[in-house]
């Protein structure tokens, strides 16, 4: 259902012109790929969303943080020096733009690929980077990822407790946040 609705959306949003919407749904599709692993595919929406944000007006498709998904397909590819690039692309697009609200995302997605590349103190500054832009914007669903990778790392580290806090505290986010991702 979720890519039925999406590619709905990105219908209705192309015909309306309505480059936010555009982006939205089209990312909404790349994560549906994503999940159902087929990353090729979850690629080539993601790169096709961002080109049409590229080519928007004013780029106002990058209202709505693209880079992040697409990030987080790359890291899932193993093309992490990708993935880098394409987080800080849009890192920076969201900084110079005053698009604040995405920002904890993009610190989350760099923590993972952080992860996945070994680099785990890196990977927990980044944790603690998105946990205060969280707690400034009020966009914590990037928080459950955080402590997800948080307790992991923990756990690699034989720090048992550590590991249940951040879980705990993974846990603590309300519901409703989690489900407002990005």
């Amino acid at each position: 259902g979720a890519a039925a609705a999406a590619g709905e959306a990105r219908s209705a949003a192309v015909s309306a012109r309505d480059h936010a919407a555009t982006s939205i749904a089209m990312a909404s599709l790349a994560v549906v790929s994503e999940n159902r692993g087929h990353l090729r595919e979850a690629l080539q929406i993601a790169d096709d969303a961002v080109l049409l944000a590229d080519q928007s007006p004013g780029r106002v498709g990058h209202r709505y943080p693209v880079h992040i998904p697409r990030g987080f397909i790359l890291v899932a590819l193993d093309r992490l020096d990708e993935a880098r690039t394409t987080i800080e692309a849009g890192r920076r697009f969201s900084e110079e733009h005053g698009i604040r609200w995405p920002l904890a995302s993009y610190h989350a997605v760099r923590a993972f690929e952080r992860f996945i590349a070994g680099h785990w103190d890196d990977a927990i500054a980044e944790i603690e980077a998105g946990a205060g832009l969280a707690s400034e914007t009020g966009h914590s669903y990037s928080l459950v990822l955080g402590r997800g990778l948080l307790s992991l790392i923990r756990l690699h580290r034989n720090d048992l407790p550590g590991a249940r806090d951040a879980e705990d505290e993974g846990d603590a986010v309300p519901r409703q946040e989690r489900a407002a991702g990005p």
